[in-house]
């Protein structure tokens, strides 16, 4: 766990994005990311935690600081 920049952050891959289908709604679950519909939205995600120099992803936990 570490701290990023969003923009950093926009080039990861979100084990939580939904995808509407035609057939309904697909979970993402095969690892493979589809970046046009499965990356991190940073800041526009309620899990993003914002801190001094970036921010992380609340999913993962508190990530150690060290200074």
């Amino acid at each position: 766990m570490f701290i990023m920049s969003e923009e950093e952050a926009r080039t990861k891959y979100c084990p939580m994005m939904r995808i509407q289908t035609s057939v309904g709604i697909r979970i993402n679950t095969d690892g493979t990311p589809n970046w046009d519909h499965s990356a991190c939205i940073a800041s526009g995600c309620m899990m993003w935690r914002e801190v001094k120099d970036g921010g992380y992803c609340g999913l993962a936990g508190n990530p150690v600081i060290q200074e």
